[in-house]
């Protein structure tokens, strides 16, 4: 599931039965872990025992045939990347540490656990070595053979919302008939007290409860970057940071669109996705994507377009 080309994710898509796949697979987020699959946009509300017979049917079929050593390759180091890198986007990676502890905490478990991988990567990495059939017994113990399973069927209801809200409306005023004046009376004041909190400022002293930062803790001088500059082959400049990046290589290629014309970039985004998802001429998508989860973190294509400078 973990990418297009991921044996039960095709399976879905190519199914025809829906517009997109659904479930992110397993979520360890919860004391017991859930791994779900599924599509939205079905074709009609049959179609729903359909992708339950194609999920199962799909799964019996990896846990007989097995994966590919490819895939395995390429979902390991796939894995391995994100764990290393640890890319948390645009939130404190502090922030994002403590909430992957809190995972395991809240059950009971032991928080700095939930943050170590090296011996449960090395030990997965030895069983795979041995040639030991780890995902197959996976899936035929925790999937297969586990009848704890449930399917959920979500039909759209154009008539649901006014309904809740009558119903609602007609419990509260039950409720209210039960009331005498007094109690509806502490109801009204106990409810604008509510709110009057809720509007308060804070006192100062819970305030000054909340960490602050300060100017002196602001670093004056602007971090710098180092940057190194080489020339390549044929002219090209090859730009490098030296910087520490928990051993992982990141490279940006950048092409010079000039040559194109002006009609032809409105292509661009779909020529973008092609590269990546269309195969090439000895590999098909399916082969293109291990090879690229096998020998790197991620291969992702943009483009920026600006307009020249005129120096007036």
């Amino acid at each position: 599931m973990g990418n297009s080309a991921a044996v039960l994710r095709k399976a879905l898509t190519d199914s025809g039965l829906g517009e997109q796949v659904l479930g992110g697979a397993f979520d360890s987020t919860l004391q017991q872990m859930v791994f779900s699959a599924g599509l939205k946009g079905l074709q009609d509300e049959e179609s729903s025992k359909k992708v339950e017979d194609l999920v199962i049917s799909t799964l019996e079929t990896c846990a007989e045939k097995g994966f590919s050593e490819a895939a395995v390759a390429a979902s390991i180091n796939t894995i391995e990347f994100r764990l290393r890198e640890f890319n948390t986007g645009g939130y404190p990676k502090g922030l994002m540490l403590m909430l992957g502890a809190l995972e395991g905490w809240i059950y009971g478990r032991d928080p700095v656990d939930e943050l170590r991988f090296e011996a449960d990567l090395a030990s997965l990495k030895a069983k795979l070595a041995k040639k030991e059939p780890v995902f197959e017994n996976i899936i035929k113990k925790r999937l297969l053979k586990n009848q704890h399973r449930v399917t959920v069927t979500m039909s759209p209801d154009a008539n649901m919302e006014a309904e809740d809200l009558k119903s609602e409306t007609e419990e509260l005023e039950k409720l209210k008939s039960q009331f005498n004046p007094e109690e509806v009376k502490k109801v009204v004041e106990e409810t604008e007290a509510l709110k009057a909190a809720q509007a308060a400022e804070d006192p100062p002293e819970a305030m000054a409860t909340m960490p602050t930062l300060n100017l002196a803790d602001i670093e004056k001088k602007e971090r710098e970057i180092p940057i190194k500059v080489t020339d390549a082959a044929e002219g090209t400049k090859v730009v490098t940071h030296p910087m520490s990046t928990s051993g992982i290589m990141y490279m940006d290629l950048a092409l010079n669109l000039d040559a194109l014309e002006v009609e032809d970039l409105k292509y661009l985004s779909l020529f973008e996705r092609l590269l990546t998802e269309a195969g090439t001429e000895d590999k098909g998508f399916e082969e293109l994507t291990q090879y690229i989860n096998t020998h790197t973190g991620g291969l992702g294509v943009s483009h920026i377009l600006s307009q020249k400078t005129t120096g007036n």
